[in-house]
């Protein structure tokens, strides 16, 4: 498993692991927190457009939301409004 994470010093994981004693999927979220990578599932659905209606779910946007989060979120409310104003 560590192999899939480019570990640099595998020797102290394993250390980390026994000290931890971090389980197979408390290891794989360690794994992802620490080198970055996204945790995975399903993609925020904030807005769901079909061709003549929009539905918004509730969310929240804080200080804490990844930057691309929240131009993410700015681009799909624009389109919002864009499509509101054009009903």
């Amino acid at each position: 498993m560590l192999a899939e994470y480019d570990v640099s010093d595998p020797a102290a994981w394993k250390k980390r692991i026994e000290d931890e004693k971090l389980d197979a999927k408390a290891l794989r979220k360690v794994l992802r927190r620490e080198n970055g990578r996204p945790e995975p599932g399903r993609r925020k659905l904030y807005l769901k457009q079909t061709r003549d209606s929009l539905r918004v779910y509730p969310f929240a946007v804080n200080a804490a939301t990844p930057s691309t989060e929240r131009k993410r979120i700015a681009t799909l409310l624009r389109e919002s409004a864009e499509f509101v104003e054009g009903l």
